[in-house]
C-alpha cells in the first residue's frame, strides 16, 4: 500500500468514526426533582422490601389502579408495629419520595419512588 492509498484510508476512517459520534449527538442532560407525596388505599400486596397498594377501585368498570412502593429498613412505621403485622386488604396510608428525571426539552426520562412512611389505618374485612 503505498503512502497516498495510506493517506485517503485513514481520512476515510477517520470521517466514518466522526459521523458516528455526530449520529449519536451531545449526551442529553436530564434534570431531577424529588417530592413528598402521599397516597392511602388498600394493601394489595406487601414485602420485607416493598408495599403495594390499590388506590382506585372502580367495580363497576372493573378497574383498578395500584402503585408499588420499594421500601428498605428506614421506613417509618406509625399505628403499627412492624410491617409483618401489615396484611393485604388492610388499609394504609403511604407517604413517598418521588424523584422525576426529565429531559432538556422536558420529556420524562425516568420515575422513582420510595415510601418513607407507612401509617396503618385500619385492618381488612377479610381478617
Amino acid at each position: 500500500m503505498n503512502r497516498t492509498n495510506k493517506i485517503v484510508l485513514i481520512l476515510v476512517l477517520t470521517a466514518m468514526f466522526t459521523n458516528l459520534a455526530l449520529a449519536k449527538g451531545p449526551a442529553k442532560e436530564t434534570k431531577k426533582k424529588s417530592t413528598e407525596k402521599q397516597i392511602q388505599g388498600e394493601v394489595g400486596g406487601i414485602a420485607k422490601d416493598f408495599i403495594a397498594v390499590t388506590y382506585i377501585k372502580n367495580e363497576a368498570k372493573g378497574e383498578e389502579f395500584e402503585k408499588a412502593f420499594p421500601m428498605d429498613e428506614n421506613v417509618k412505621l406509625e399505628k403499627i408495629d412492624n410491617v409483618t403485622s401489615i396484611k393485604p386488604g388492610d388499609t394504609v396510608k403511604v407517604k413517598y419520595e418521588e424523584t422525576v428525571e426529565t429531559s432538556d426539552t422536558g420529556e420524562i426520562v425516568n420515575v422513582n419512588r420510595k415510601a418513607t412512611a407507612i401509617i396503618f389505618i385500619k385492618k381488612g374485612q377479610n381478617e
